[in-house]
């Protein structure tokens, strides 16, 4: 049974100044990404209980919608063993996918692994600078639009990345030369979704028993590809610097799809259309075997690269450098390639149009 949202009346609980602040910066936060808000609400669950909400989002298309739930009741003290549990249990009983418990004073390092057993997210004063900065004191209007953007750190020069794009474009012994129409520094888009795996595993003399994994899928936000796979969270900073370009494919659409695979391999008919659907699967970051699954979207992030626009007498084409990784990047060469018209809309036109990464 679907959760049953109502706005709160005199039963909501009384937040000070500084936590309805900080409840509104969220709220913004999260309009920005796409969710459609709505604070202090009333939310009943399957047991019949209703369940008090500070923050409800909700992102939803005609195949897939996704709903999670931000309580910021607590922000002024560290999370403890009862808000933990009491954010769980509303979440498992109304249906909700995805908890958030704030808090600006942080959580006890029990606490911690206690929500990681549960599946409950936990922001503290880091993760609410990353996203919101800092709160906004009562007498502070809110800032309009998105929230700011972070990424991987940027770890070479563009003298650097046009070394090594001048020595790809040379050719083998001066042949195929290509000349550097220009080099600009780009913030590319990448979309964050938490994955938690579970499959069941048997050995020998022991009954078979489930075991779980949980690590970050990284998907391009051009395409929708996956492009890595974290155990944990990388350290993040601000974009500084570069063009930042915008998503083109969004996470629910990469969610729909992850999920459209698993369905179509359920019902595979034959070997071979298993086959197909398998590889699918591992393609966008499932391992198999899988018992199931479940997939949070944690936001976007930007990785910093280079994009050189070469040419020759056969056309022109695009040279993508990491510049976290400090290396070339075919992959983003080819993706930066077709998404050139969207990339260079965003503002890095040419070799004049762009700032160097600073930071």
């Amino acid at each position: 049974m679907a959760a049953d949202p109502e706005r709160q009346g005199s039963t909501m609980p009384e937040h000070d100044e500084g936590v309805r602040q900080l409840m509104a910066a969220l709220a913004d936060y999260l309009a920005a990404r796409g969710y459609r808000v709505t604070q202090g609400v009333s939310v009943r669950g399957r047991s019949g209980a209703r369940h008090a909400v500070d923050i409800l989002a909700e992102r939803a298309d005609d195949v897939t919608s996704y709903r999670l739930m931000i309580q910021c009741s607590a922000a002024d003290a560290p999370i403890d063993a009862n808000v933990l549990a009491g954010a769980h249990l509303a979440m498992v009983d109304t249906g909700i996918s995805k908890v958030i418990v704030v808090s600006r004073k942080g959580w006890r390092l029990d606490v911690e692994r206690q929500a990681g057993r549960l599946g409950v997210d936990l922001w503290g004063p880091e993760q609410l600078a990353e996203r919101i900065g800092a709160a906004p004191s009562p007498k502070e209007e809110r800032a309009e639009g998105e929230g700011a953007t972070v990424g991987l750190p940027v770890n070479m020069t563009q003298q650097a990345a046009t070394q090594l794009i001048r020595r790809d474009s040379r050719g083998t012994l001066g042949m195929g030369r290509e000349t550097v129409l220009w080099v600009r520094p780009f913030w590319l888009p990448f979309h964050r979704i938490r994955t938690r795996h579970t499959r069941e595993e048997r050995e020998r003399f022991h009954r078979p028993h489930l075991r779980a994994r949980e690590y970050w899928n990284v998907y391009d936000g051009l395409e929708g590809s996956l492009a890595a796979q974290w155990d944990g969270e990388p350290r993040l900073v601000p974009t500084t610097g570069g063009t930042v370009v915008r998503p083109r494919v969004p996470d629910l659409a990469i969610v729909r799809n992850i999920e459209e695979a698993a369905r179509s391999l359920s019902e595979a008919s034959s070997p071979e259309d298993r086959e197909r659907q398998e590889e699918v699967l591992r393609a966008l970051g499932i391992p198999l075997p899988v018992s199931f699954f479940d997939l949070s979207p944690g936001g976007e992030v930007y990785m910093p690269f280079f994009l050189a626009l070469v040419r020759s007498r056969d056309g022109d084409r695009v040279v993508a450098v990491d510049a976290h990784e400090r290396e070339m990047s075919e992959s983003m060469s080819r993706i930066a390639m077709k998404h050139l018209g969207h990339i260079r809309s965003a503002g890095g036109k040419g070799p004049e149009a762009t700032p160097e990464f600073t930071g």
